[in-house]
């Protein structure tokens, strides 16, 4: 009943191509981009690379102690620099982002909790000498994560990050005294994203934009963050590169999306003077889990949340459908009026994101096929619709929750961008 061309063995074969650490801005990156490009290339694509600056960092040195007892810790990028004797202080245990911070000048904090840019910024004016952050799970290792460079415009304050495990050992000894040495290089560098593009047969200037991240956090090769949907966005390039479709679809591979979806928002700067054409951005970030659950996030008018949710039942495939924002490139579109659908597999080995634990093991043809199958069917009926099947809106609370998201999570203020919409 259905022609379907998606296969997750061709896409597990340009995820083992790309099996390394492509954290942004590094050689590593370069690489996977090169390699993204001469595939695009050999499907028949005039693709290319769009390079921009981007602020990266190499950690040096990240060493904690406690009492003079040393404990494993990894250095949160960009947050800051000690020098080499470190900064020490009085060990205090923190629990959540509304405690009065300013309490504590001085001390050097054990924290759980969430840090945006609005508790950063409150971090940084009490005159805390740095902080230990704590993961939330006994089973998680460390995160290799990074502040926004953004953030760094209201000061630095080193941090680490520590297991659950050790945390939980700190706080059972009574521990007191704390001394962290945090040395990174912080540079500008470059990084790319890399484009390619088939023009509509008759509805040229009518694009549909299908995208994801190549990048990794450090230290991992990011299996299903996000090296999954890339190597989905390869495999529907694929399959669309022989095909003939009214609208013109772009397939664009973002660099430094892990730094703050800095290549979709330096895509959105550049291009900004034909982001009128865009009639709907698709996402492929988080994928590829042998165990999960086929999801996506709709960042649009309840009509694209009800489109999908039929086709999928008239498919047979199961999926999640939810409306709000993601935490990934779709926001740059968003943020100009764009609808967008962020698809993603949740549950599974997505519990090991920006860890070392990451890895291609857990991820399987099958389950890149599971979402697969439904985004390459929904992309030829929205190219090929007679009619363009769903007004080109961001509904209030979206535009509400995006506002909210680069200001808290970006520390960006957007300046009207949502209001930016056409039927």
């Amino acid at each position: 009943m259905f022609d379907t061309r998606f296969s997750g063995k061709n896409a597990f074969r340009y995820m083992k191509e790309l099996s390394f650490e492509r954290f942004g801005g590094t050689p590593g990156e370069w690489r996977a981009a090169e390699i993204i490009l001469s595939f695009l290339t050999d499907l028949g694509y005039d693709a290319h690379k769009e390079e921009f600056e981007v602020t990266t960092y190499r950690i040096i040195k990240s060493e904690l102690y406690l009492d003079g007892l040393e404990v494993p810790c990894v250095g949160v990028g960009l947050s800051g620099n000690t020098d080499d004797a470190g900064v020490e202080g009085e060990l205090i245990y923190i629990e959540g982002e509304d405690y009065p911070f300013e309490d504590l000048k001085g001390k050097i904090i054990l924290f759980i909790g969430n840090i945006n840019f609005e508790t950063y910024k409150k971090l940084v004016k009490s005159g805390i000498k740095a902080v230990i952050r704590v993961e939330d799970n006994p089973r998680r290792l460390p995160a290799r994560t990074d502040i926004i460079a953004e953030w760094r415009r209201v000061g630095e304050i080193p941090m680490v990050r520590i297991s659950y495990l050790d945390a939980l050992n700190i706080l059972e000894k009574g521990y007191s005294n704390a001394r962290i040495v945090l040395k990174q290089e912080i540079s500008k560098s470059k990084s790319y994203n890399v484009v390619a593009e088939k023009r509509g047969s008759t509805r040229q200037n009518e694009i549909i934009v299908v995208g994801g991240h190549y990048d990794s956090e450090r230290e991992t090769i990011g299996a299903c963050d996000n090296l999954g949907g890339t190597a989905m966005c390869l495999e529907l390039a694929r399959i669309f590169s022989s095909e003939r479709n009214l609208r013109t679809i772009r397939f664009i591979f973002f660099g430094s999306e892990e730094l703050g979806l800095v290549g979709s928002r330096k895509y959105i700067k550049a291009h900004e003077k034909e982001l009128e054409k865009i009639k709907l951005m698709i996402n492929l970030d988080v994928h590829g889990q042998t165990i999960g659950i086929p999801s996506c996030i709709v960042s649009g008018g309840k009509d694209l949340e009800t489109y999908i949710s039929i086709l999928a039942k008239e498919l047979g495939c199961y999926i999640r459908v939810s409306s709000s924002i993601m935490s990934s490139d779709s926001s740059s579109f968003t943020a100009k009026g764009i609808p967008a659908v962020s698809f993603f597999r949740s549950g599974g080995s997505g519990f090991f994101i920006h860890t070392p634990e990451d890895e291609i093991r857990y991820v399987s043809p099958r389950g890149l096929e599971s979402v697969g199958i439904l985004i390459e069917h929904f992309l030829r009926r929205v190219l090929n619709a007679k009619v363009f099947p769903f007004k080109r809106e961001i509904p209030e609370d979206i535009k509400k929750k995006i506002d909210k998201y680069f200001r808290e999570r970006l520390g960006i203020e957007l300046k009207g961008a949502t209001a930016q919409q056409k039927s």
